[in-house]
């Protein structure tokens, strides 16, 4: 999945799933590439979580909630299942 923000990917060598952030964005923006990056992680049984910040982020308070209450939880039950 590739957005004018985000670029997700799935990298076989790193058994990983690549979120590489653009530039700014929330709301439907930021958490639809996350989303999608956690349906690649079930999909592919990718064991690693990788960020890619060097074109900068910052988020939302509402984004950062969002991130804290339900994409983590959801990310550690994802990576961590046997």
């Amino acid at each position: 999945m590739e957005t004018e923000f985000c670029k997700i990917e799935y990298i076989k060598d790193l058994d990983a799933v690549l979120c590489s952030w653009k530039k700014y964005c929330s709301n439907d923006d930021y958490r639809n590439p996350l989303k999608y990056g956690l349906e690649l992680v079930n999909e592919k049984n990718a064991t690693t979580w990788i960020t890619d910040t060097t074109n900068g982020f910052e988020s939302t308070q509402e984004d950062s909630q969002w991130l804290a209450t339900e994409f983590s939880p959801q990310a550690i039950v994802v990576l961590a299942k046997p």
